[in-house]
This record gives structure tokens, C-alpha cells and sequence, in this order.
């Protein structure tokens, strides 16, 4: 067996064992998680407490959702239909 031949069977071999490495690794963090959990979209999100402020009102919380279209434009609406 010549000295190119065996390099080019060593070579092989070490990507072949790599990729078994690769793939073995990734089995095992695949089986990490459970198939039957429900999916992060669908979980529900956890609550928040609610803050106190002084004499024992709750503080409103902020609300960051989008406002409607009419809260949006309600000037240009109301500027443009005066006459």
C-alpha cells in the first residue's frame, strides 16, 4: 500500500467519523425536548402581577397594543368632514 493511498483512507475516514460525531450530537439534543408539549406559539402567556401604587390603587398598565384605525385618524376624519 502506498504512502498516497493510505492518507486518502485516513482522510476518508476522519470525515466519515466527523460526520458521525455531527449527526450523534444532534440526535441527542433532538431527543431533548418532548413531542407531545404544546408548541411556544400556542402555550399561554403568564400573567403579570398587577402593580400598587399609593393607598393601595392599582397602577394602570401600559398598553402597547395598536390603537384602532378610527382612534388613528379621528383628526383627519373630523378635520375633513367640517365644512
Amino acid at each position: 500500500m502506498t504512502k498516497k493511498h493510505f492518507s486518502r483512507i485516513v482522510n476518508l475516514s476522519l470525515v466519515a467519523f466527523g460526520f458521525m460525531l455531527i449527526g450523534g450530537i444532534s440526535d441527542v439534543a433532538a431527543q431533548g425536548r418532548d413531542p407531545f408539549s404544546k408548541p411556544g406559539y400556542a402555550r399561554p402567556k403568564p400573567t403579570t402581577k398587577v402593580r400598587m401604587g399609593k393607598y393601595g390603587k392599582p397602577i394602570p398598565v401600559d398598553d402597547w397594543s395598536v390603537p384602532p384605525v378610527e382612534q388613528l385618524f379621528s383628526r383627519r376624519l373630523s378635520g375633513s368632514l367640517s365644512f
